[in-house]
């Protein structure tokens, strides 16, 4: 399980974030769908904890991020979270 619970991120002075809450369940399929700088990819570095929210958690199995050292079970590139590119224009 993935839980973000009113996650804000700013990078500088400029708020990519604000008050952000979502959960997506085991075996659940979810798509973060938007424009560029919309906050896609700052949502997958902050799940992976590359980033630190500037206020709110992220749980992932129900822990605390900011507090594991390591996943469980690590996420592998198209196993629980992918990225895909998205299309303008599309057909």
């Amino acid at each position: 399980m993935i839980e973000f619970r009113k996650v804000d991120f700013s990078i500088g002075e400029q708020r990519i974030l604000t008050d952000v809450s979502f959960k997506v369940e085991r075996k659940q399929t979810r798509v973060i769908l938007g424009p560029s700088g919309s906050g896609k990819s700052t949502i997958l570095r902050l799940l992976m904890g590359l980033w630190l929210p500037d206020s709110g958690s992220i749980f992932v199995n129900g822990e605390d991020i900011r507090f594991l050292k390591q996943l469980a079970t690590p996420v592998k590139a198209g196993d629980e979270v992918s990225i895909v590119p998205a299309i303008a224009g599309g057909a």
